[in-house]
């Protein structure tokens, strides 16, 4: 499921690099990510998989989400949140409406429909695909960033 998922997003990326004329940029061909970026107040954690540092562009941003037992996010906006739930369940609350999301489903959110995450008593991993990019540098601003370890070091990266 995960590899149909990144096939998936590796589509999306040269998609929206093609409709937008874009020209070749200096990439990274394989990563493990650029940084992590840690929630100040909880344990929410983002892996950022794709971003301009390692795309060579803004186009598209990629992040492996951990979000904690009984987490729940205010309201919020985003351009548009594409979300593939990999363990837990997601409580996706859009303008009131509370649609139940398990592993292999996909939350959809976009602007200016207000999103809030709520999350059960065993956390959830997803994979979040933001199509134009500049949410990465957004959420930094709010997080404590570290530098990815290499794969496996760290059990929290897994």
């Amino acid at each position: 499921m995960k590899k149909l998922w990144l096939t998936l997003s590796v589509w999306l990326v040269a998609v929206t690099a093609a409709s937008t004329g874009l020209q070749a940029a200096e990439y990274e061909i394989g990563t493990s990510g650029t940084r992590m970026l840690e929630s100040k107040t909880s344990k929410l954690a983002l892996k950022v998989l794709v971003e301009s540092a390692n795309l060579g562009g803004g186009e598209v941003e990629i992040a492996e989400v951990y979000v904690p037992p009984n987490y729940q996010s205010a309201a919020h906006v985003h351009g548009i949140e594409i979300m593939y739930i990999l363990q837990g369940e997601l409580q996706h609350i859009v303008n009131g409406k509370t649609q139940i999301l398990t592993p292999g489903m996909v939350a959809i959110v976009r602007a200016p429909d207000a999103v809030i995450h709520k999350v059960g008593d065993s956390g959830m991993r997803a994979l979040i695909v933001w199509p134009g990019g500049g949410e990465i540098d957004l959420l930094a601003k709010q997080y404590t960033e570290r530098p990815i370890e290499a794969p496996g070091s760290r059990e929290d990266d897994r």
